[in-house]
């Protein structure tokens, strides 16, 4: 959200958070939350309200250590925002160009998120009832991505069904944890170990499952 202090044309579009991974690691810091490219006359815009995927419940003391990145011209710079929200973190009087938000290492333990689910499926093979299977995509990635919508329109094209199950997770999500998922009865699930990146593009995040009738849980 922007608040503007007269009428202006903003443009403004997804970065990709990897090519801004290692001048952040480099400085101490994560990104833990979309960065934007946003272009506006100067001046004009008075604050700007970025999301984050932070659960603040589980980061508690260290929300001092949260920080807007800005990159431009392949420098980044450090700033500390007016008002930290449980989705969004404000900045008064930005100077624009890649914008998103960082938390230190100074933090030194697992980032908590508010995480989110999201799981389609398939039939394979309907006209033929011996070969028949079921095959569902699993995503399990922080709240707050805005390409969520792209990916819901991919995997329609593609052939899959939104399964309409409860997004949000009971539970945070924590980096340097493990996360088990199973199938019952026994399906395949593909691959056997997935890393998850902060840095990848949404679409990848993403496990095969196959069988013919059963449950997924995870935990």
């Amino acid at each position: 959200m922007f608040k503007v202090k007269s009428e202006v044309t903003i443009t403004y579009e997804l970065g990709f958070e990897g090519d801004y991974e290692e001048q952040v690691q480099e400085n101490g810091y994560d990104i833990v939350g979309p960065v934007f490219k946003i272009t506006v006359e100067p001046g004009v815009v008075s604050e700007v309200h970025l999301p984050h995927s932070l659960c603040l419940e589980g980061l508690k003391t260290g929300i001092s250590l949260i920080r807007f990145g800005n990159f431009k011209d392949g420098k980044m710079n450090i700033i500390e925002p007016v008002t930290i929200g449980p989705s969004h973190i404000v900045l008064e009087n930005p100077s624009f160009s890649g914008l998103g938000p960082l938390l230190s290492k100074l933090w030194g333990r697992p980032i908590p998120f508010k995480g989110m689910v999201l799981l389609y499926s398939q039939v394979v093979c309907p006209q033929y009832e011996a070969y028949m299977e079921y095959k569902f995509h699993l995503y399990v990635i922080p709240r707050n991505q805005p390409e969520i919508t792209k990916l819901h329109k991919q995997k329609q094209t593609n052939g899959f069904k939104n399964m309409g199950k409860p997004h949000l997770l009971e539970s945070r999500l924590y980096t340097k944890t493990e996360y088990t998922v199973r199938a019952h009865p026994d399906g395949k699930i593909l691959p056997k170990v997935k890393l998850f990146c902060l840095y990848v593009f949404l679409l990848k995040y993403i496990c095969d499952f196959f069988f013919n009738n059963g449950f997924i849980k995870m935990k």
